[in-house]
């Protein structure tokens, strides 16, 4: 995929330990979840999936908050 990545984030983690557990967790719901990155504080963020368009990103977060956890957001990266 070439340009920008839209990614939902549904949670992040203190420990990079937990947030693959919840990446597993994801993947067996069905969800192309990944550790994303570190981000500046040090939290390990977590993506359900990555889109190609915004449009395809807020579908996946609809998903995101109604089977796997609630107030994820939308990252472009």
């Amino acid at each position: 995929m070439t340009g920008v990545q839209t990614c939902a984030l549904p949670i992040c983690f203190a420990s990079e330990e937990n947030a693959k557990k919840f990446v597993a967790d994801a993947k067996s719901k069905g969800f192309g979840a990944l550790v994303l990155d570190k981000s500046k504080n040090g939290l390990f963020r977590v993506s359900a999936g990555v889109s190609s368009s915004q449009q395809e990103a807020e579908k996946l977060l609809e998903r995101v908050n109604s089977g796997l956890t609630k107030g994820g957001w939308i990252v472009k990266k």
